[in-house]
């Protein structure tokens, strides 16, 4: 999601389309719509973020308390809002919130941010740098880059083999840049025995909430975004698509049992992606070029 597509108001259109298109009823997409309506009123009105990947913590929480506490909220003088938001209230904004920033991808200039600056020491450095740029070029899982193993991991060709959910082996595949970070960090992990491929800088492997927990320190970069493995899925798939994948390919790539959540993902993209990738794709356009 780039700069001219990360307007609040704008993303929260394509946000109801989506939810719209995945066959949500419509007291459900009314429920998010009006909600976060007035979420971008509000942070509008005490000048806190006109960009959706500008909304920090504090100004949740300052909205949050806005709903408790305040009377006559929003300015629309109607019989709940004159009084402060009872509990139940103020728990529908918050899930009106942990729905919106799940649909969210990561902006792809912050994790980049991220990548060059995460770790206290070299070797941590380049170890998190290669397994953020892994979560980003497979959209593999926590359990499968947890599963990762020296053996079952080619730096040459880029394709591993992880275990995802049930026991099921995948194949993913790592492209020039991720590969060359895998590359860096094998170099540094050669000096420890072991088949595990993420360890510690003592030689021990990673636990799997060691991973899970640097990926969340990764919001201290900037904005405080939901940094989580399924956060890395989502922004993996959106941004394939919005190469130029298809819906199979992406099934394949990110080792989806069946098309039910690429095609999810697909309807995400907007109408602006939509054109970008027939820019890119167009079939009157190849014709010309392969018969000129």
């Amino acid at each position: 999601m780039d700069e001219k597509t990360s307007g609040l108001r704008k993303v929260i259109e394509d946000f109801k389309k989506a939810k719209q298109a995945e066959g949500r009823s419509r007291d459900t997409v009314a429920f998010y719509y009006e909600n976060l309506n007035r979420i971008a009123w509000f942070l509008e009105t005490n000048g806190m973020a006109a960009d959706v990947h500008e909304i920090a913590v504090n100004h949740i929480r300052s909205l949050l308390v806005y709903v408790n506490t305040a009377v006559n909220r929003w300015q629309i003088g109607s019989t709940s809002s004159r009084k402060p938001g009872s509990k139940t209230t103020v728990d529908a904004y918050w899930r009106t919130f942990q729905g919106f920033f799940s649909w969210i991808d990561l902006p792809l200039p912050l994790i980049k941010k991220a990548a060059e600056a995460c770790g206290d020491n070299y070797f941590k450095h380049v170890r998190n740098k290669a397994m953020i740029l892994v979560f980003l070029d497979t959209g593999i899982r926590l359990g499968g880059c947890y599963s990762m193993t020296v053996n079952d991991t080619n730096p040459e060709t880029g394709l591993a083999t992880v275990w995802e959910k049930g026991g099921q082996d995948v194949t993913v595949h790592l492209n020039e840049t991720a590969k060359a970070a895998l590359k860096e960090y094998l170099a540094l992990r050669s000096r420890f025995s072991g088949n595990s491929l993420w360890l510690k800088d003592d030689g021990t492997p990673l636990t799997k909430s060691a991973i899970q927990s640097m990926i969340r320190r990764l919001r201290k970069y900037g904005m405080d975004l939901r940094w989580t493995p399924h956060s890395f899925r989502a922004t993996f798939a959106i941004n394939l698509l919005r190469g130029g994948a298809d819906t199979f390919t992406l099934q394949t790539l990110g080792g989806w049992k069946d098309l039910e959540m690429p095609r999810r993902y697909t309807r995400a993209l907007t109408i602006e992606d939509a054109i970008r990738v027939h820019k890119k794709a167009s079939p009157a356009d190849r014709m010309e070029k392969e018969t000129d």
